[in-house]
């Protein structure tokens, strides 16, 4: 697993790394947002097609490879990594690009490849997504505040992340978790540190674990909120109210 998202890594700087050498290669040109786009579709056919527009600076494009975000100038003479700020409305544009990805991302999960703890109110509110690993000690005691967030009207659904990889023994774990005929009360026992039986099933942990990387998860618990906002790693059930119904 380790030279695999060492390859997706290097993979990313390469798109960056084509890039760059069509700005080298059209330097002197200038070219609207369909142009670059066009032009990267050509540079880089087997990957995810980018996605070009303006953004709120003049002569300034906005890319979108994949999850990643990045500006290049009109011209082609420059391209920026970094967070766009509108200083005005004190608001991050690029994190909110982000947010827009992970959000899609999120809801496109086949909700049954999810172990889900449900609102327990008629009228929920909301529900947030949560990266776990069942050895991580926060997560742990996360999962000690879903019973308060759930009669809150949260529903909490949680996403597998092994920390150390698929083929680690967390890993094995949440196999079984995902596996089990009761997968909800499987997960509890292993988050309170109890043995539960191996299984073994189709499952979607290696999935999940690889859209995890996809959208920046470096850490467990990894919270999103339904927007696609990161709402932080361990946070108790009344922190989290305050941001999810602010």
């Amino acid at each position: 697993m380790k030279k695999k998202i060492k390859y997706r890594e290097n993979a990313n700087w390469i798109k960056l790394f084509l890039f760059s050498l069509l700005i080298i290669s059209c330097n002197g040109m200038s070219m609207d947002a369909d142009g670059v786009a066009k032009k990267l579709r050509e540079m880089i056919p087997g990957e995810p097609e980018a996605a070009v527009s303006p953004s709120p600076i003049r002569g300034l494009l906005q890319v979108v490879i994949d999850t990643k975000v990045f500006y290049v100038s009109e011209d082609l003479k420059f391209l920026i990594r970094g967070e766009l700020i509108d200083l005005d409305d004190k608001k991050n544009i690029t994190e909110g690009t982000r947010e827009k990805l992970r959000s899609e991302l999120l809801k496109a999960v086949n909700r049954e490849e999810m172990i889900t703890f449900k609102s327990r109110k008629e009228n929920s509110k909301d529900e947030i997504f949560v990266f776990t690993d069942i050895d991580c000690t926060y997560c742990r005691k996360f999962h000690l505040e879903v019973p308060k967030l759930n009669l809150s009207g949260i529903s909490v659904h949680y996403l597998a992340f092994p920390r150390k990889g698929i083929n680690s023994l967390s890993s094995t774990k949440a196999q079984s978790a995902w596996c089990a005929l009761n997968a909800s009360e499987a997960l509890t026992q292993a988050k309170l540190g109890k043995n539960i039986p191996e299984k073994a099933c189709q499952n979607p942990i290696e999935k999940q674990f690889e859209l995890g990387l996809r959208i920046g998860v470096m850490g467990t618990p990894a919270i999103y909120a339904s927007s696609g906002e990161e709402l932080g790693g361990y946070l108790s059930a009344r922190e989290l109210l305050q941001k999810v119904t602010n």
